[in-house]
């Protein structure tokens, strides 16, 4: 059985447009510093 470690960061995106541009901002600040970011929740 394979073992893996997963870390699991907390981002917080902020906008005045709304709650899909606030996510899209936090995900993009935090891919300039996390690498192989693919999953959000």
């Amino acid at each position: 059985m394979s073992q893996h470690t997963y870390r699991v960061t907390e981002i917080v995106g902020t906008s005045e447009e709304g709650i899909d541009a606030a996510i899209r901002n936090g995900i993009a600040r935090a891919s300039e510093t996390l690498h192989n970011l693919d999953w959000f929740e």
